[in-house]
């Protein structure tokens, strides 16, 4: 287990163990598990707001789940305890039928404190957006240049909404996490979440780096992961309502879900929220809104999302688009408004973030599991089937 308990102590801490914006690049590990508990002491960010009301209760029915013990696809078997060590979980959340089953925290981590969901962010954009379209305030059927002009001769330009959602563009853009000049870089620089280099010319906003990305190949023939589509899926939704996303994630899930604590969401030097992978909640917060998904939307007998739009993530889109993609460890699998489809028995699907974010959703079991981590890279497939073996035997375990 990683251990980043000297990070930023001190009054001032020791020059080896600060973590400014300016150290991002060359920050070394662990001391990532402190900061993606304390992303908004480094970039900007703003509130997602939870409103004047209590937190609405999560019941509590716990187990002894750690030593639960599973099988291990390296081979033996594991016990849950023994997964989140190897696996530096940060949080882990299970919520079965609305209550809570188990809870951990470990490392920086507290239930008060928010963590970086990275592209779980995308999930979130995902629901508000596939409501947009279900309430007829955009049209998925319609190229992204109707909503957004300046995005005509981009990639985008003659994409529609449906494939943006669904992640079927075909653009230049490579989503390479460990290329330290690549794409991924290059948009986080524009987004103001890394430093610029010596000399430092290119774009200095997200909105000026889409401009850029130009498109490869015709649209809507395979799955291509880019984060890219949600920071256009964000524009467009913004211009609709005419509101910020930080607004339209208060006023559509933080404040009517009953959240605890208020959210952060990155934003660019412009002031737009980094919509791909910017947004950190708590734990707690998190499980809320898988439970949200889970019970088709509805909270408390209010409908927050339309059970259309969780039936239309829940029946996924075309496997054999996605399956082009090559993800072995998700075969089978589709990809339909920013969630992650397993087509399973239980119904599954999640919300994933580099770096171990989860969220997973199984309505056929009745379990929802919120998991925050700081692994030392940003994927790692090793820990990927570890940790859906143990999400998969917890849910074979609760439905029986």
């Amino acid at each position: 287990m990683p251990d980043s308990s000297a990070w930023r102590r001190g009054f001032p801490p020791p020059p080896e163990h600060r973590i400014r914006f300016v150290d991002l690049t060359t920050l070394p590990y662990p001391a990532h598990r402190w900061l993606y508990c304390h992303w908004r002491e480094v970039v900007p960010s703003v509130r997602v707001w939870r409103g004047r009301g209590a937190p609405r209760p999560l019941p509590r029915a716990e187990r002894d789940l750690g030593g639960f013990t599973f099988d291990d696809p390296a081979g033996g078997t594991c016990t849950l305890n023994e997964a989140l060590l190897r696996s530096a979980t940060d949080g882990l959340l299970v919520l079965h039928d609305g209550k809570v089953l188990f809870e951990r925290y470990l490392g920086d981590l507290q239930p008060h404190l928010t963590h970086r969901c990275f592209s779980v962010t995308k999930s979130f954009v995902g629901l508000l957006a596939a409501t947009a379209v279900h309430d007829g305030r955009i049209d998925a059927a319609l190229p992204v240049a109707h909503y957004v002009p300046e995005l005509a001769d981009s990639g985008w330009g003659s994409a529609t909404i449906r494939q943006v959602l669904d992640m079927t563009v075909n653009l230049t853009f490579e989503e390479d996490y460990e290329d330290p000049e690549g794409d991924v870089v290059r948009s986080r620089r524009a987004a103001g979440t890394l430093p610029y280099p010596a000399g430092y010319s290119g774009p200095q906003s997200l909105y000026e780096y889409l401009l850029t990305v130009a498109q490869a190949g015709p649209h809507d023939d395979s799955f291509q992961y880019v984060t890219s589509n949600t920071h256009v899926l964000a524009w467009i939704l913004q211009r609709v309502t005419d509101t910020p996303l930080a607004t339209l994630l208060s006023e559509k899930l933080w404040q009517p879900l009953g959240a605890e604590e208020d959210g952060d969401l990155m934003v660019d030097p412009d002031g737009i929220a980094e919509a791909g992978g910017g947004l950190s909640v708590t734990l707690r917060d998190l499980a809320r809104v898988g439970e949200l998904v889970r019970c088709n939307g509805v909270v408390d007998g209010e409908e927050l999302i339309p059970k259309a739009v969780i039936q239309d993530i829940a029946d996924g889109a075309d496997r054999q688009k996605f399956a082009k993609a090559g993800y072995r460890e998700f075969d089978g699998w589709s990809y339909r408004n920013q969630w992650w489809v397993s087509h399973d028995a239980f119904g599954a699907i999640r919300g994933l973030g580099i770096f171990g974010q989860q969220l997973y959703v199984a309505p056929g079991a009745g379990l929802v599991i919120a998991r925050f981590g700081s692994q030392r890279i940003a994927v790692d497939d090793a820990l990927e089937a570890l940790l859906m073996s143990a999400f998969g035997s917890l849910a074979d375990l609760v439905a029986r």
